[in-house]
């Protein structure tokens, strides 16, 4: 392995830009993009790999092999056994620096600090930066189900829309949190979603349809923070915000379906589908039949 770790944050946007462009490019086999989350799949040879400090985490999860690897993340070097199915979470700000002694199949997930920082403001009512245990290796079976799922719905410019992929981060710091030894808990200024709020935002939805509506914009037409709404609104509706969006959009396709004046392609993009394949896939999940099937 070759490459300057010391400049490289210099000529490196970030983590997911470094594996790509840098010196780990012809290890990397996929890379996706879910709402600006980072993905790469890639088979690291073994080597020593000098990695330069990121403003943003990495949560490298080791999906197949067996190595051994001495590793420093900034708090001294250590030996450990990485076995399929182990993941740690690499610190912002901090020269990382991995030697490896036989090849391994890994998944890298790019975390927004600024994310984190947000959503513990929100649950905690201070900023956390330090993940404590995370940063050593660990088996989790949701973390590793969050990210294969992100990884899922990335395909094709991720179907879901930026509403799942902000639900599916969050759930996912929200469990890192936990695991520092630092849980996200509610804030214990309402318990409830107000009806005027929910009205609010049911309203809205229903206006916007076709956009690409995030919890972001949920939350600010409720006025609360993102975590505090996206737990009040699955409370008072039973279903997650993304969920409650599919819902309503299958909804109004059924109307419109009904109505017979527009082509299925048009009905998917009048109500926020990516393509008539979204559409027919949750139509059918919801519906019980295709849409196709339900026009006749």
């Amino acid at each position: 392995m070759t490459g300057d770790p010391n400049d490289a944050g210099e000529r490196y946007g970030d983590c997911a830009d470094w594996l790509t462009r840098g010196p780990y490019r012809p290890f990397v086999e996929e890379t996706r993009t879910a709402d600006g989350v980072s993905l790469v799949r890639g088979k690291q040879p073994p080597g020593h790999y000098p990695d330069p400090p990121f403003a943003d985490y990495s949560l490298i999860y080791t999906t197949a092999g067996r190595c051994w690897a001495d590793i420093d993340l900034g708090n001294g070097r250590k030996r450990v056994e990485i076995t399929a199915g182990m993941m740690m979470v690499a610190p912002p700000d901090t020269a990382c620096d991995y030697e490896k002694h036989a090849a391994c199949e890994t998944f890298v997930v790019g975390l927004p600090k600024s994310r984190l920082v947000s959503l513990s403001e929100q649950a905690l009512g201070r900023p956390v930066v330090d993940l404590g245990g995370c940063h050593d290796f660990f088996r989790d079976p949701l973390v590793e189900a969050l990210c294969l799922r992100l990884w899922d719905e990335a395909v094709e410019s991720n179907p879901h829309g930026s509403l799942f992929a902000d639900a599916a981060l969050d759930a996912l710091l929200a469990t890192l949190l936990t695991r520092s030894g630092q849980p996200p808990k509610s804030p214990k200024r309402s318990d409830r979603l107000s009806p005027d709020r929910l009205g609010r935002v049911r309203n809205y939805i229903q206006d916007n349809l076709s956009l690409d509506i995030t919890v972001a914009d949920l939350a600010s037409v409720a006025h609360l923070s993102e975590f505090h709404f996206a737990r009040l609104f699955k409370r008072a509706t039973g279903l997650a915000p993304h969920q409650f969006l599919i819902a309503q959009r299958v909804e109004r396709a059924k109307a419109l379906i009904r109505d017979g004046r527009m082509s299925l392609v048009e009905v998917a993009a009048t109500v926020g589908f990516s393509s008539q394949s979204h559409l027919g896939q949750h139509f059918k999940r919801i519906v019980g039949c295709t849409p196709a099937e339900f026009r006749k």
